[in-house]
């Protein structure tokens, strides 16, 4: 599998989008996208 490094901002997204979807979805639905 290739690595990517992430910047902080693109990190920052990532992370507010997690945190948006469990919010909305929950922790149950959003492991189901994840993994």
């Amino acid at each position: 599998m290739k690595t990517v490094k992430l910047t902080p901002k693109v990190s920052q997204e990532l992370e507010d989008i997690w945190y948006y979807g469990y919010e909305h979805f929950g922790k149950g639905l959003l492991d189901i996208y994840i993994n």
